[in-house]
């Protein structure tokens, strides 16, 4: 059963962040906690059942006169130990609200694992993540003057940190339940968070980290690498983005991390640690609207059909002859050839299709028509 100390002080405290109505509730449905205090002690159908069912039940427009009393909103179980004791809901569009209410839902769940000492710290990287959780979706246009004040308010520096997405290669052997306490997700976010800043947002087979300012963020990453590939196990690879100096420039970092942090480039790249300038035309390609890609790779479908793919040694040579800067000799160091070789393929190309790629201007063009073509095909994202 929950008690009711420890949820009115979440309540108020998420309160100062959030701005949003929380409620909690014991296994009757009953709200024990609440940001409007005279709520307390009433029943709620809605967290009934979302006890009762173990489940998510969400009340929108459609189904609220299902549940009287009720507003719209997303209620979810909270679970000690494999069993429900009570239940968090978070009021308004089920649909913009649905984050905080996993994140205060996991939160509450947390502070009843561990013990007072351990859930204080737990409550403020919680607050933490809610504060920029709501950051990364606010409008960099608008809305942010509440921040400055939530910022200081958690004592938070965020200016000239660097969003850094962590990719894994086998996320599973990081959370498999046989898997040691000193090895597991949970102790390499600490790990994370005590050698760079922030880290928090497990999505897909990524950690996101807001990275404490630094000066040689690149080669700390590259040192970091190495040991967690030591103390861990574990293979990843680092994606970071500028310094962020204002609270707007949060938004955009982080839509350029979570978009880069997919590239195929990364998943077969020899590097460890990419900055999101290594990038950014695949970030430009992707945005591209489908029918000017269609225009432009018209220009090169020939090639590619008869090529059979983009893939083929005459297309990633030249693929590899402009990433080197035109260099004959650089090419053929990373295609693993004798030199003679790609001057072959090179001469090849041009008598076949009439297309000048010792040009910068011709090889740039046909190299994004590569890049398109590979994108289109499954070959850039993870």
């Amino acid at each position: 059963m929950i008690s009711q100390v420890e949820p009115q002080k979440i309540v108020e405290r998420l309160n100062n962040i959030l701005y949003k109505n929380i409620n909690i509730f014991d296994t009757k449905g009953i709200i024990v906690a609440s940001n409007d205090v005279s709520r307390i002690g009433e029943y709620h159908s809605a967290a009934k059942e979302c006890v009762g069912h173990r489940s998510v039940v969400t009340i929108s427009e459609e189904n609220k006169s299902h549940y009287a009393g009720c507003k719209k909103g997303i209620n979810l179980p909270i679970l000690y130990e494999g069993t429900v004791i009570g239940a968090v809901g978070i009021t308004g569009d089920p649909s913009q609200v649905r984050g905080y209410g996993l994140i205060v839902k996991e939160l509450v769940e947390h502070i009843y694992h561990e013990n007072s000492t351990k859930s204080s710290d737990a409550l403020y990287q919680e607050m933490v993540k809610l504060f920029f959780f709501e950051l990364f979706k606010t409008n960099k246009d608008s809305g942010l003057e509440d921040f400055e004040k939530k910022a200081e308010s958690l004592k938070i520096n965020y200016r000239e940190c660097s969003l850094v997405a962590c990719i894994f290669e086998d996320l599973k052997s990081l959370i498999a339940p046989d898997v040691p306490i000193q090895n597991s997700i949970s102790s390499l976010v600490s790990y994370l968070r005590q050698n760079l800043g922030h880290c928090f947002t497990l999505y897909d087979n990524r950690l996101l980290v807001v990275a404490r300012k630094t000066y040689m963020l690149e080669k700390k990453l590259i040192d970091l690498h190495a040991d967690i590939i030591k103390k861990f196990g574990a293979s990843l690879q680092f994606v970071y983005g500028s310094p962020c100096t204002t609270l707007s420039d949060y938004p955009v970092q982080y839509s350029l991390i979570r978009s880069m942090s997919r590239f195929q480039r990364i998943k077969i790249g020899k590097k460890t640690v990419y900055s999101t300038k290594d990038l950014q035309e695949f970030f430009l390609l992707e945005n591209l609207d489908p029918e000017y890609r269609k225009g432009y790779l018209s220009f090169y479908w020939h090639i590619f059909i008869a090529e059979q793919s983009g893939s083929s040694p005459l297309l990633q040579t030249i693929k590899q002859y402009f990433e080197n800067d035109l260099s004959i000799k650089a090419t053929a160091i990373a295609l693993g050839v004798h030199r003679n070789t790609v001057v072959y393929r090179l001469q090849q190309f041009v008598d076949t299709y009439d297309i000048d790629v010792y040009s910068a201007t011709h090889c740039m063009r046909l190299y994004l028509g590569i890049l398109m073509f590979e994108m289109d095909q499954g070959g850039t994202s993870l």
